[in-house]
């Protein structure tokens, strides 16, 4: 994979991560009202709102966009990519398992019947 390659995935991450965890950690009640946005909600149906938690999620968004923005800067260090996306890639393992695990908390989209 090329250095430029390399620089624009970690890019994307650090971006991602830059917006989620700004919103959760500067503006935790809406961020858990509205998040993901575009007329969406996932998070009141897991529980009740906690700042502390919101605002810890937040941080931990923030820390990671550190750590992308860190790896973009030394791209060509291999093991610092590498950190850099085991560190994403156990988080995200965690967090998709745990999705998947709560799904019944979420209603499903149907389409409507045909008439």
């Amino acid at each position: 994979m090329s250095i430029k390659l390399r620089r624009a995935l970690l890019a994307v991450l650090a971006f991602v991560a830059t917006y989620t965890g700004g919103w959760a950690y500067f503006a935790p009640e809406n961020w858990y009202a509205n998040f993901p946005g575009f007329g969406l909600s996932w998070l009141p149906q897991l529980g009740p709102y906690n700042m502390h938690l919101a605002m810890d999620d937040g941080a931990m968004f923030l820390a990671m966009a550190v750590l992308s923005l860190f790896a973009i800067r030394y791209a060509h260090n291999m093991p610092v990519v590498q950190i850099t996306a085991c560190t994403w890639l156990v988080f995200n393992v965690l967090h998709f398992t745990f999705h998947m695990r709560h799904l019944s908390a979420y209603n499903t989209v149907t389409p409507p019947p045909h008439e």
